[in-house]
């Protein structure tokens, strides 16, 4: 039964992920950069441990939906920060290396968490993310002051829309079972 859950792991992270992006974005607008970034971050983590601390394949799914709805609030929040805190003519070249550390990440993330099966256990590929995230929030904190915010608005009916949407592709694909 556990096995033929195992894509949901996945799904549920790609959908949650998918649907909080634009959302994120947008509250980053209305209610400032700083507070959504650090609910991302800190959801994240939350979430990372939860993973891993999750004692059957139904937890790990709604944690790694968790994990989803954070990791789509910190990629919102990271390239709409890239365009806050550089101007117009470097932001190209600060862009480019983003891509390259997601590039890089997307090809060491299964190699490190592999290894770590290996050694320990499958839960340690989210402990890992805990003192990274630690870390991450900490230079926040010390480095990055809010910009102004906006009279932005966030278009609820819009969202659960598009969340419908994308879960009905979600379940219109194949799925092994």
């Amino acid at each position: 039964r556990g096995v033929a859950l195992y894509g949901w792991v996945i799904s549920a992270y790609l959908f949650a992920f998918t649907v909080a992006t634009p959302i994120a974005g947008r509250l980053g607008d209305a209610l400032g950069r700083r507070p959504v970034y650090l609910f991302g971050a800190g959801g994240f983590m939350v979430a990372s441990a939860l993973s891993g601390l999750s004692t059957s394949i139904e937890m790990l799914i709604a944690f790694r939906a968790l994990q989803g709805i954070a990791g789509g609030t910190l990629f919102a929040m990271t390239a709409t920060l890239l365009g806050d805190l550089y101007p117009l003519e470097e932001r190209g070249k600060v862009q480019a290396l983003s891509s390259a550390v997601w590039g890089i990440s997307s090809i060491m993330g299964p190699l490190v968490g592999g290894l770590f099966v290996q050694i320990n256990a499958w839960r340690w590929i989210f402990f890992l993310n805990l003192p990274f995230g630690a870390l991450s929030i900490a230079i926040f904190m010390k480095s990055y002051r809010d910009r102004e915010r906006t009279r932005a608005r966030v278009d609820w009916v819009g969202a659960t829309l598009f969340s419908g949407a994308v879960l009905s592709a979600l379940f219109a694909l194949p799925h092994a079972n």
